[in-house]
């Protein structure tokens, strides 16, 4: 059984309900909330503004939100509105009920739809709607549906409750598909460098951020001799359990390539650009106690061409 709940303040999944006009979507939404908070209207286009309510199911929230009627295709003003607010249930949403009429089979605005859907990369259940009874089942045409890219539909009926719960489960088992993936994804190590000229600063820095002295800080010019990485797991005070394991790296301090000697600053140097090319995210650390140097420039250069994600730090 549902239990509709009051907005909380702990983040929980979104699910989102869209599909076109008319298929049913406020009929679901009340139907899996238990209520008739959404106006419910055999008249198109009756959702003009976004409902949402907290589901409990299995022990478990999740945010149902309810969408008005979409159609990617039209232009009218009314219809560009509610296409912003489908986009906007898009952005939030880990997971997409796609809904569509079971008895009227699949229109364009439902293959428009899908495309939009596809290109969103988020988890789609596919299911077909007014589905009463065993005769709808079994004139229910299975390969239109498949053709939208989302495999079988489940066959539901708002109106009357069929299959509701096996959407609810359906709904459970993606929802802890999806945090599972973003868990595993948290996981996996990020890749963070720190570039910059000799004596910028970056061993220092390093070893501010890991907390321990790993890395010899020195004034003189080319004490780290090749890159050296450390990894860190990090959590907020806020999020203890979601963790994210951060490998700092400290690179070689990289100068004009007429004063790098051959031998060992060479290859630390060649080492640096390699860690540069593996890396997530790269500090570039500025000397703010002199002016921008063209090597500098040449670095911000290099990061540019190497297409990374860069903060720029002014250190001194």
């Amino acid at each position: 059984m549902t239990t509709p709940a009051t907005k909380l303040k702990e983040k929980i999944p979104t699910v989102a309900i869209i599909g076109r006009t008319n298929v049913g979507k406020s009929t679901l939404f009340n139907r899996l909330i238990e209520s008739e908070q959404a106006i419910v209207s055999t008249e198109k286009g009756t959702t003009r503004t976004r409902n949402e309510e907290v589901v409990i199911w299995r022990g478990e929230k999740f945010k149902l939100v309810d969408t008005g009627g979409v159609d990617f295709g039209s232009d009218t003003k009314m219809e560009k509105k509610i296409k912003t607010q489908a986009d906007k249930a898009l952005t939030e949403a880990d997971l997409i009920i796609f809904l569509t009429d079971g008895k009227e089979g699949i229109l364009k605005q439902e293959k428009r739809i899908a495309k939009r859907l596809q290109q969103s990369e988020i988890p789609v259940i596919l299911a077909a709607n007014k589905i009463d009874n065993n005769s709808d089942t079994e004139s229910l045409l299975v390969d239109e549906w498949y053709r939208l890219g989302f495999g079988k539909p489940i066959r539901v009926s708002a109106l009357n409750g069929r299959n509701v719960g096996k959407l609810l489960d359906k709904i459970h088992a993606k929802l802890k598909q999806a945090q599972a993936y973003t868990k595993q994804r948290k996981q996996e190590s990020v890749n963070v460098s720190i570039v910059g000229r000799p004596n910028a600063g970056k061993s220092t820095l390093f070893n501010e951020l890991i907390g321990e002295e790993e890395v010899i800080v020195s004034g003189k010019s080319h004490t780290t001799r090749e890159p050296y990485d450390t990894k860190v797991i990090y959590s907020t005070e806020e999020t203890k359990t979601d963790k994210q394991i951060i490998n700092f790296i400290d690179t070689v301090g990289i100068r004009k390539k007429k004063n790098v000697e051959a031998g060992i600053e060479k290859k630390g140097v060649d080492k640096s650009i390699e860690a540069i090319e593996q890396s997530n995210i790269v500090l570039f650390l500025i000397d703010g106690s002199r002016q921008i140097s063209k090597q500098d420039k040449k670095l911000g250069n290099l990061l540019k061409d190497k297409l990374k994600s860069v903060i720029v730090l002014i250190n001194k």
